[in-house]
């Protein structure tokens, strides 16, 4: 099938009433290049939808294009809205997923912001985040670590020491 009917096909599948249809579209879809209208649809199916697992598979797509710019517009939509913060930890896992090095910036900010108050929630996203430098496995995600081991909270210090001591071995986290 030729481009643009795969695109027309998508479009209107993802217009359909019925959150099924539009899973089933998403689903296996990935973005090539010259993806411009694509990304639109899927972008605003993400920030617009109610459905959970559409989100999801929306947001799983957007950042397994590997595209910085993509991946700038997501982090700046789910940082700035505070109702959007739950998809931190998913866009966290996504970019270790796809060994996104793009997301470098977006992860040190994650890992690094000031907190008031820590919570276990903190701490849970924080170790996701150092979970990701690791499979990104690069020498800037590496120096994020190194600087991690420096953060008060037990848990995350002892996240990174783990990441580094797997580095040190040539091992790599568990890829899922």
């Amino acid at each position: 099938m030729d481009p643009d009917k795969a695109s027309a096909a998508m479009k209107e599948m993802l217009s359909a009433k019925d959150d099924r249809v539009k899973c089933e579209a998403l689903e296996g879809f990935c973005l090539g290049e010259d993806c411009g209208r694509e990304v639109d649809i899927i972008f605003k199916l993400f920030l617009r939808s109610k459905n959970e697992d559409l989100r999801q598979h929306a947001l799983r797509i957007l950042i397994g294009s590997r595209d910085k710019d993509i991946a700038d517009k997501v982090f700046t939509a789910i940082w700035r809205k505070f109702r959007m913060h739950k998809y931190v930890g998913p866009f966290v896992k996504f970019c270790g997923d796809n060994k996104l090095e793009e997301a470098l910036p977006y992860l040190e900010k994650v890992l690094f912001r000031k907190i008031f108050y820590n919570t276990k929630t903190t701490d849970e996203l924080s170790v996701a985040v150092v979970v990701a430098l690791g499979q990104i496995d690069t020498p800037e995600a590496k120096e994020l670590i190194q600087r991690g081991l420096n953060l008060k909270r037990e848990a995350v210090k002892n996240m990174c020491e783990i990441a580094l001591k797997l580095g040190e071995y040539g091992e790599k986290p568990n890829k899922r």
